[in-house]
């Protein structure tokens, strides 16, 4: 295998770019697809799936501790226990319904799962987003059923903001 010479810009706590002798954790990856050159659908779910773990958490793709871990193994580890608030990030500040949490969660989790043919497609991956979100805006609308809102246009669009 030649030596691969790639930036990784998930790889943020190393700084540096990554060839075949550099970090074990984050050229394994690459080596592993490098060698199979099997990028597809089943490959672009498992990378939209680290993404959303990386959302989900405020961490990075690879968590530098005493050695440095996997996003998908640091967060099933911590899943492990059930305890959902472990990997959420913390300046979410529980301000999340934890339902709807988990449903994201368990999502991503199958998004990364090991064998291909388990992952769902990203067809099924939008619509499970999607239920979430609609079930999200159920809650809010639960929750802001006393709120008055005023809508503002800006560049970004149309929001709707609770009036102060």
């Amino acid at each position: 295998l030649p030596i691969i010479l790639i930036s990784i810009s998930s790889c943020d706590g190393l700084r540096s770019t990554v060839n075949a002798n550099a970090s074990h954790t984050c050229s394994m990856y690459i080596r592993r697809y490098a060698r199979a050159l099997q990028l597809n659908e089943k490959s672009d779910v498992y990378s939209f799936g680290v993404v959303l773990l990386e959302v989900i958490t405020g961490q990075p793709t690879i968590l530098q501790s005493t050695e440095a871990i996997h996003i998908v193994q640091w967060a099933r580890l911590h899943l492990s226990g059930g305890n959902i608030e472990e990997v959420v990030d913390a300046r979410m500040q529980g301000d999340y319904n934890v339902n709807n949490m988990w449903k994201v969660v368990d999502l991503a989790l199958k998004c990364t799962e090991h064998d291909p043919v388990q992952r769902p497609t990203m067809t099924n991956v939008a619509s499970q987003l999607q239920y979430c979100l609609e079930l999200e805006g159920e809650n809010n609308t639960r929750h802001n059923a006393n709120t008055t809102f005023y809508t503002m246009k800006d560049s970004s669009g149309i929001r709707d903001l609770p009036m102060m």
